[in-house]
């Protein structure tokens, strides 16, 4: 099993320095990211590493579910209000049943990874700009 990646957080630099160490990850990854700058109060230091986490080492997976499902749900409703009854359990539906899940999951999944990369930059951008990091 591989270990868990740790990020500490001291200053503005290191916090910028995150976003240079973020990759696109297509597996799950796990770590944990500290902040350990003075001026915060421990609520927000929680807060904000939390944020930080999901979004740092997030691979797009739950958005990758999420649209094979919904992909699913609209194939299941096409063929059932569009299709007559001797052609709704062919080969060709079927394929392009399993087509069309695999189509949202792939589409999914790269939105996931744009969505977390932009949402991440946004999490940094307004930590930088909070007037508790000094230095």
């Amino acid at each position: 099993m591989k270990e868990l990646t740790v990020y500490t957080i001291n200053n503005k630099q290191e916090l910028k320095e995150l976003l240079s160490h973020h990759k696109i990850s297509f597996l799950p990854r796990r770590g944990k990211i500290n902040i350990s700058l003075d001026h915060m109060t421990e609520t927000d230091k929680l807060r904000w590493e939390k944020k930080l986490c999901r979004y740092f080492f997030e691979c797009g997976c739950d958005m990758g579910a999420r649209f094979s499902v919904a992909f699913l749900l609209l194939f299941v409703a096409y063929v059932l209000f569009f299709s007559d009854l001797k052609n709704m359990l062919n080969y060709q539906t079927i394929v392009y049943g399993i087509a069309s899940v695999i189509i949202g999951a792939v589409l999914g999944k790269l939105l996931g990874l744009i969505y977390y990369k932009i949402m991440l930059y946004n999490t940094v951008n307004k930590l930088l700009k909070r007037e508790q990091i000094v230095n």
